[in-house]
């Protein structure tokens, strides 16, 4: 069976070709993130498109009825109805992720999630950014999060890969040597 990760990256593939046919990728990522936003707020409707008490004709009609009052596009929403049939609503989420990576790629961007312990300054923000720009020669578009267990450092991540500088991080190793008699 293949996993989540994979399945998602086929359907997000296939979305991403259909948004490419029409230049409007920005729209299908705001679209597809609304909606699952909105299953995220209401577990009872997110229950109800993957509960299989119901028929498929009947989670088709209230996804539908969702979708129509969202003002979703009809590809858009052909492709969150495809998703429904196939039963494959439960990773959307993973989807959407997907589908942002491929964008992401074809403009060139880049995705990077850094935990640090105590707010950096501008500059720091700008100098992290240039460095992360220059190690991946794309476009960085930064989520700064604040950590104090982090203690010092910083910690990066840059779509799977994790990039841990931080003085946690160098705590546990020394332990793990102090413990192994180093």
């Amino acid at each position: 069976e293949m996993n989540e990760q994979n399945i998602a990256r086929r359907y997000g593939q296939a979305l991403f070709q259909i948004a490419k046919e029409d230049a409007s990728y920005e729209d299908y990522y705001d679209q597809l993130k609304a909606f699952s936003d909105l299953l995220g707020l209401h577990g009872d409707l997110k229950g109800l498109l993957v509960n299989p008490v119901f028929s498929p004709a009947e989670r088709r009609a209230v996804l539908e009825d969702v979708l129509s009052r969202l003002g979703t596009s009809d590809k858009a929403a052909n492709f969150l109805l495809l998703l429904s049939d196939q039963k494959r609503i439960d990773v959307l989420d993973a989807v959407v992720e997907a589908y942002r990576s491929f964008v992401d790629e074809a403009m060139g961007k880049v995705r990077v999630s850094a935990r640090v312990a105590r707010r950096l300054s501008p500059e720091l923000t700008a100098n992290l950014a240039k460095s992360l720009k220059k190690m991946t020669g794309r476009e960085v578009e930064m989520n700064i999060e604040e950590d104090p267990s982090l203690l010092g450092g910083v910690w990066v991540r840059i779509g799977d890969t994790i990039y841990d500088g931080t003085l946690k991080k160098q705590l546990s190793l020394m332990e793990a040597e102090l413990m192994a008699g180093a």
